[in-house]
């Protein structure tokens, strides 16, 4: 199945379970139908847990955030659980992503959208960070990237196409230390993941 067929059945299945809100949608439908009248502005991030990208997950984001709407979307696609997941800032994302791993269903779940085999070194990796995520005080941030790690320009589903059929591996570098993941929004300004995607 390509990906595109995969994400439009996921989208229609979750809608008519009533999984969506209409401004979840609203951001969804700018993938499906782009050239809408009245779309809103939307910028598709590939998703990362501590320099390890997924190979079918993204974000959504909304641009400019919307105070009460929803500004996230995340794609994840499953068959036993829905597959987009709504989030109205950075916060309430990672509040979701620090309760996956004390559900082990859904957190084996998404520990397969890095790589199929579990002792690899990029699900070790992703294991590792998560648990140091849910183990952090309320209220605090990671200390890791976690979420939108990039911007994804062209065709996002090409993309996650060519990534399935690619070997998910951390990037290390040896020699070097206390390295930081420095992103670049869209007006070429640098900021870090303690910034989160600039969703207040």
């Amino acid at each position: 199945m390509g990906t595109y067929t995969k994400f439009t059945e996921l989208l229609a299945r979750d809608t008519d379970r009533g999984a969506l809100t209409p401004s979840g949608k609203e951001l969804l439908d700018t993938l499906t139908s782009p050239g809408l009248s009245n779309a809103p502005k939307v910028n598709v991030l590939s998703f990362g847990v501590g320099g390890v990208s997924a190979n079918d997950m993204f974000i959504l984001r909304r641009d400019p955030a919307m105070p009460g709407s929803t500004n996230i979307v995340l794609y994840m696609p499953e068959s036993d659980f829905k597959s987009f997941y709504e989030f109205t800032s950075t916060r309430d994302m990672r509040a979701f992503l620090k309760t996956l791993p004390k559900t082990p269903a859904a957190f084996n779940a998404f520990l397969a959208h890095f790589g199929s085999d579990v002792n690899s070194d990029a699900v070790r990796s992703v294991v590792k960070s998560m648990n140091e995520w849910a183990a952090a005080p309320e209220n605090s941030k990671p200390k890791m990237a976690m979420g939108g790690s990039s911007y994804i320009f062209g065709n996002v589903f090409e993309r996650q196409a060519r990534l399935s059929q690619e070997a998910v591996t951390p990037i290390s570098v040896n020699g070097l230390t206390d390295l930081q993941h420095v992103w670049v929004s869209p007006e070429g300004l640098p900021f870090t993941p303690e910034s989160g995607l600039m969703v207040s």
